[in-house]
């Protein structure tokens, strides 16, 4: 089940976005030992951000919690702006879910 969720982080400093997959009970987690948690971030025109160079670490896989690393690297090349992105789990089975979707809101960055 996809959960909708709004994010907010600042144009060049380094992201992390913190997650549990639950089932569709909205209740249940979903065991995460041997999965690959992976981000895209995207406006209407292109994807701005595969996943291939964001780290995942599944922080207590059995209970289904996670943390996405984003570095500052790849959030200087996202224009401040909102856009769309999906949370994406392949599942040690095979089984793809969507975990999380919603906006993220990139905003400028006083200090950069």
């Amino acid at each position: 089940m996809a959960t909708p969720t709004t994010l907010a982080f600042d144009y060049g400093e380094d992201w992390a976005v913190d997650g549990t997959a639950v089932a569709n009970d909205g209740v249940t987690p979903i065991n995460l030992t041997g999965a690959t948690v992976t981000i895209q971030i995207r406006n209407v025109a292109a994807i701005l951000l595969a996943s291939g160079t964001v780290t995942a670490i599944l922080t207590v896989p059995l209970q289904g919690q996670y943390t996405l690393i984003v570095g500052h690297a790849l959030t200087t090349g996202i224009t401040p702006g909102v856009y769309s992105f999906t949370i994406r789990a392949t599942l040690s089975s095979g089984t793809v879910i969507d975990l999380n979707t919603g906006t993220i809101t990139v905003l400028a960055n006083a200090f950069s």
